[in-house]
C-alpha cells in the first residue's frame, strides 16, 4: 500500500487497487496489507539528529534527497520538517554535500526512515548488477554466515566479475583480505582500511568525519 501511494499515482492509485481486488482474489480468499497508523512508534514528524561520514551515503543523501523532497509524494510540507545540514559548523544545503566531510543532519525521523530504506534498496541492486566489479551473496545460507549477529558482523560471500574502477592499492587489499571459498571469495565484513586525510578531525559524533574508508565488501566506497 505504502509503495502504491508513494509511486502508483497516490489516492487514485490505492483506488484504483481496491477496485481490482475483488477479480484477482480467490473465492474465500484475503487481502492483508499493513496500516501503518496502527504501529505504536514516534511520529514521523519528530526531529532526530543524525551524523554521516561514510562517503556512499553523503553521496546518496546529496543526490536522492532533494529529488524526493521536489519530486515525490511524502507528509514532509511543513516549516518543521526543513533539512538542517552542517559540515565543519556550517549549514550547507543537502544538494551541496561535501562527500568527504562528515555531515551532523537534522530532520524528521520520518525522512530519515525513507533515505535509509532507498539507499538499502538501491546499494542491494548495484550490488546484484555486478556494476561495481563483484557479486556479494545477498540470499539463501551463504548470505547468513554470521560472526555476531548482534553487531552486524559476518563473512561476506562475494564473486568477483572485474573491479579495474578501482585503485590498484585498493585492489591489491581487497586481494589480500579474501579468502578462496569453493567457486567465489569471502571476506571479512568488519575489516577495514583507512587512509587519513590532511584536514584535521571533526569532534565529537564526527571524529571519522576526515577518514576515506574501504571496508571489505560491506562498505565498499567509491574512489
Amino acid at each position: 500500500m505504502h509503495e502504491i501511494y508513494s509511486y502508483g499515482g497516490g489516492y487514485s492509485g490505492l483506488y484504483s487497487l481496491i477496485r481490482v481486488l475483488g477479480s484477482v482474489i480467490e473465492p474465500y480468499g484475503y487481502f492483508a496489507y499493513r496500516d501503518v497508523f496502527s504501529v505504536r512508534n514516534r511520529s514521523i514528524h519528530e526531529r532526530v539528529t543524525h551524523a554521516y561520514d561514510a562517503p556512499s551515503w553523503l553521496r546518496f543523501l546529496r543526490l536522492f534527497t532533494p529529488h524526493y523532497l521536489d519530486q515525490g509524494r511524502h507528509p514532509y510540507h511543513h516549516i518543521h520538517d526543513q533539512v538542517m545540514a552542517r559540515q565543519n559548523s556550517r549549514i550547507v544545503e543537502v544538494s551541496d554535500l561535501d562527500v568527504g566531510t562528515c555531515a551532523v543532519i537534522s530532520a524528521p525521523i520520518g525522512l530519515f526512515r525513507e533515505i535509509q530504506r532507498h539507499y538499502l534498496t538501491f546499494r542491494d541492486h548495484v550490488w546484484r548488477s555486478g556494476a561495481l566489479g563483484f557479486i556479494p551473496e545477498l540470499d539463501g545460507q551463504l548470505a547468513r554466515e554470521w560472526l555476531d549477529a548482534r553487531t552486524g558482523h559476518k563473512i561476506v560471500h562475494y564473486t568477483l566479475l572485474g573491479t579495474e574502477w578501482l585503485p590498484k592499492a585498493y585492489r591489491d587489499m581487497l586481494d589480500a583480505l579474501s579468502e578462496p571459498y569453493a567457486d567465489h571469495r569471502t571476506v571479512d565484513g568488519h575489516l577495514r582500511h583507512v587512509h587519513r586525510r590532511g584536514s584535521e578531525r571533526l569532534p565529537g559524533r564526527c571524529g571519522r568525519g576526515q577518514r576515506r574508508v574501504l571496508s571489505g565488501l560491506e562498505r565498499v566506497e567509491y574512489p
